[in-house]
């Protein structure tokens, strides 16, 4: 399952081995969730994701789909900072990213 996490013309990529039902769960409840989310604010994003899972659970599928978001998530911020490219980046709340699964939902 690839994860693309994007903005400020940048797209963080995360990925995971797991069933194409947490294309479902990450398009359906993590995305929501996350937008507006200061993209910078790893903890924040992470801890959101945990809690909308608490009546899942927490293992399996749920973690493998949360770890996909977070690695595209840190993937995202590297980009913006630019240490993948090795340009500039600047600190900034950029609230309008978008999640999208390579699975057909």
């Amino acid at each position: 399952m690839l994860v693309e996490a994007s903005a400020g013309g940048k797209i963080g990529i995360g990925y995971t081995y797991s069933h194409a039902a947490i294309a479902h769960l990450i398009s359906d409840s993590f995305q929501p969730l996350l937008l507006g989310i200061d993209v910078f604010a790893s903890g924040a994003a992470w801890q959101a994701m945990l809690w909308s899972v608490r009546n899942l659970g927490r293992a399996g599928l749920c973690a493998t789909a949360i770890a996909a978001v977070d690695a595209a998530l840190w993937d995202l911020k590297g980009r913006l900072l630019g240490v993948r490219d090795r340009q500039h980046g600047s600190r900034q709340h950029l609230p309008d990213w978008r999640i999208r699964t390579s699975a057909p939902i």
